[in-house]
């Protein structure tokens, strides 16, 4: 399941479940160093070091830079400093009723205190690392994002279920299905999650659920959504480098074309963060109807592999 519009993040914490030191963030650690296709210059009269472009060509979106976050999973602001504090991503509250056991959406911010403004205390263009380098054929400087740190939230979200996980853990087998009625419910259950509930709009599972299912349902979402996010930003960086020149003549260090475009760069990048968001909200209809189906088929093999676990389990069972 996608969620879809605005975030409406609740307005109390819950305890953190390890770490008390740890806090709740609501709806990390990658780097990619630019400097790869650049050369260092010395000598100059700029405060800051003038790098020479090795490949002046468009940047490309590096998907390393997509972070998958579950329910519960630690968040860090500041992945390179090890005393600063970590956060812990709460996302499921914003399900919209109790029959959505997963939710998958790109994360457009954070709040990491405990108390929720109007603005988010971090957000991925706000904590993006962007540099310059130059271009000595053209005598441009050309923008280059060192760091696009994108979270992703997609998680299974229970609730009202009894979760069987993949179907391996046999204490949870043994404990949770005790009879043969039991076992015809699970069945049950086992056939209406391997059509796929966004296959029977209306019906709905009785008493079990599978949380390696409904992770591979998100996790189709994750990969939508992340194929989204590099066609978005290798387009926003191609305009970037098409539209944005910064003539060496006009600013003779990097810090200075920085200083007067940086600010302009982290809203337009924030504008494409929220489109990113929207992507899902923006669909018609029947296109999120045929996403949702494609979800379910694509986990259909899981609840296959589940089945025969589950079966093999109870061919030992006096029931």
């Amino acid at each position: 399941m996608r969620i879809a519009g605005k975030i409406n993040y609740p307005t109390q914490q819950q305890k953190p479940l390890k770490e008390n030191t740890a806090a709740y963030c609501f709806i990390g650690e990658i780097y990619w160093n630019y400097r790869d296709d650049a050369i260092l210059v010395v000598g100059d009269e700029c405060d800051e070091e003038i790098l020479v472009c090795n490949n002046p060509q468009p940047q490309t979106f590096n998907p390393l830079w997509i972070e998958k976050y579950k329910n519960f999973s630690y968040f860090y602001p500041e992945p390179s400093n090890p005393n600063a504090p970590n956060y812990i991503v709460a996302g499921c509250q914003l399900k919209r009723n109790n029959n959505v056991q997963g939710i998958t959406f790109i994360i457009p911010g954070m709040y990491l205190g405990k108390e929720f403004g109007q603005n988010y205390d971090w957000t991925p263009s706000s904590s993006a690392i962007i540099n310059l380098c130059l271009n000595e054929i053209e005598q441009r400087w050309i923008i280059k994002f060192e760091e696009l740190r994108i979270p992703i939230f997609s998680s299974a979200c229970f609730e009202g279920y009894i979760d069987l996980g993949d179907g391996i853990d046999t204490t949870i087998l043994n404990s949770e299905i005790q009879s043969k009625s039991d076992y015809a419910i699970l069945l049950s259950d086992l056939d209406y999650w391997e059509k796929g509930s966004y296959s029977q709009p209306g019906k709905k599972s009785h008493k079990y659920a599978f949380e390696s299912g409904i992770l591979k349902h998100e996790n189709k979402h994750f990969q939508i959504d992340s194929v989204y996010v590099v066609n978005t930003f290798n387009k926003f960086f191609l305009d970037l480098f098409n539209s944005w020149i910064l003539d060496k003549s006009q600013y003779s260090c990097p810090e200075d074309a920085l200083s007067s475009k940086e600010e302009s760069i982290r809203v337009f990048t924030s504008n494409e963060i929220s489109n990113c968001f929207l992507r899902y909200d923006n669909l018609k209809d029947w296109e999120k109807k045929n996403e949702e189906l494609d979800c379910d088929q694509y986990v259909r093999p899981e609840y296959k592999i589940i089945r025969n676990r589950i079966q093999n389990w109870a061919t030992n069972k006096s029931w």
